[in-house]
C-alpha cells in the first residue's frame, strides 16, 4: 500500500471542514449559538437511523461554528490563542423574575409626604483647626476627634460630681441602640408587606407568640405564677381527661376505636390479620410455657423425694448395726 491509498483512507476516517447548506444558518458568535432553519428530513427507516441524521446535522452545525470561530481575529500569549467574541445579537428571556421594588422606610414616607430632597454631601470636609480635609463621618472624622471634648461645661442642674465623660459614652450608645432596633423594626415592617401582611398586625402577633413564651419560661411551666390584671387566657386546645369513676363505656369505645385503627394501618401495610388464628397461635404458645413450667416443677419435687429417702436409708443402716 503507497502513501496515497493511505492518505486517502485517512481522509475517509474524518468528515471535511466545509459544510454546504440549502438555507445559510444564523450564527450568533456572542452567545456561540448557531440556528438552523433548514427543513429536517424526517423520512427514516428507523429509530437509529433518524438519530444518526440528527447527529450529522449537529456535527455540521458545530462544524459552521468553529469556521465562523477561527475566522476571528485572534491574540497569542504564554496561556494560549485566545479570539475577542462580538457582542450577542439574540435576546434571551430572564432565568429569574425581576426583583421586586423594596417597601420605603419610614423615613423614606415622610420625605415624600414633606417633599424633603436628598443633597448629596461630600464624604470629605475641611476642618479649619487642622487645616486638612478630614471625613465627614466615621473613622477620623473631626467629629469624632478627642481633642474637640477637652472641655466639657457642667449643667447648672447637674450634680457637680458626676462624670460627664461617661454620660456622653452613654447617650451615645443609647442613640445607637435606638437606630439598630429602628432598623430592625424597618426590616420586619418590610419583610411583612412583602408577605401581604399588616406590619401591625405582624408585630402585636410577634409580641404575642414572644409573651406566650416568657409565661412558660418558669419552673411551672406558668401554672403557679400570678395572673396580672386583664391577662388574657391563651387561646389553643386544651387536653381533655376522661373521669376514672363512673361509666367505662367511652373509655372502652375509645379503646375499640384505637384497636381499630392499629389493625387497619397493620392490615395496609402486612396484610389482612386473621384475629382467630393469631388467637390460637397464643393459646398454644401460652400451654406449650405451662407445660415446661410443671415439668420443671416436677422434676425438682422427685429430685427433693430422692435426697430425703437416701438421707432415712442410711439412718436406717445405722441404727441396724448399732
Amino acid at each position: 500500500m503507497d502513501i496515497t491509498e493511505q492518505l486517502e483512507q485517512a481522509k475517509a476516517q474524518f468528515k471535511p471542514v466545509t459544510v454546504d447548506r440549502l438555507i445559510p444558518v444564523d450564527l450568533d458568535l456572542g452567545h456561540l449559538a448557531v440556528f438552523d432553519k433548514n427543513p429536517l428530513d424526517t423520512k427514516q427507516k428507523s429509530a437509529k437511523d433518524l438519530e444518526d441524521y440528527l447527529h450529522s446535522l449537529a456535527r455540521d452545525s458545530a462544524q459552521l461554528l468553529y469556521n465562523a470561530v477561527f475566522s476571528l481575529e485572534t491574540a497569542a500569549n504564554e496561556d494560549g490563542v485566545f479570539v475577542d467574541l462580538p457582542a450577542p445579537v439574540t435576546v434571551l428571556p430572564r432565568e429569574k423574575p425581576l426583583p421586586k421594588d423594596k417597601p420605603m422606610t419610614k423615613w423614606e414616607k415622610f420625605a415624600k409626604e414633606k417633599n424633603i430632597q436628598n443633597r448629596k454631601k461630600s464624604r470629605m470636609v475641611f476642618d479649619e483647626a487642622t487645616g486638612e480635609y478630614r471625613p465627614r463621618w466615621g473613622y477620623g472624622s473631626a467629629a469624632n476627634d478627642p481633642l474637640n471634648d477637652w472641655l466639657i461645661p457642667v449643667p447648672s442642674n447637674a450634680d457637680p460630681y458626676d462624670d460627664m465623660y461617661a454620660k456622653k459614652r452613654e447617650e451615645k450608645k443609647e442613640r445607637v441602640d435606638k437606630n439598630r432596633k429602628q432598623q430592625l423594626r424597618n426590616q420586619g415592617e418590610a419583610a411583612a408587606i412583602e408577605r401581604g401582611v399588616d406590619p401591625r398586625a405582624a408585630r402585636k402577633a410577634e409580641l404575642e407568640a414572644k409573651l406566650r413564651a416568657s409565661k412558660k419560661a418558669t419552673a411551672s411551666a406558668g401554672v403557679f405564677d400570678r395572673k396580672l390584671d386583664g391577662d388574657v387566657k391563651p387561646k389553643g386546645v386544651k387536653r381533655q381527661f376522661a373521669p376514672t369513676v363512673g361509666d367505662t363505656s367511652a373509655e372502652r369505645e375509645s379503646e375499640k376505636a384505637m384497636a381499630a385503627r392499629v389493625l387497619k394501618k397493620q392490615a395496609a401495610t402486612l396484610g389482612d390479620v386473621n384475629t382467630k388464628k393469631a388467637t390460637h397461635l397464643m393459646q398454644q404458645l401460652e400451654e406449650r410455657k405451662n407445660r415446661a413450667m410443671n415439668s420443671r416443677d416436677g422434676k425438682k419435687g422427685a429430685k427433693r423425694g430422692a435426697s430425703s429417702s437416701g438421707r432415712g436409708d442410711k439412718g436406717a443402716k445405722k441404727r441396724k448395726m448399732k
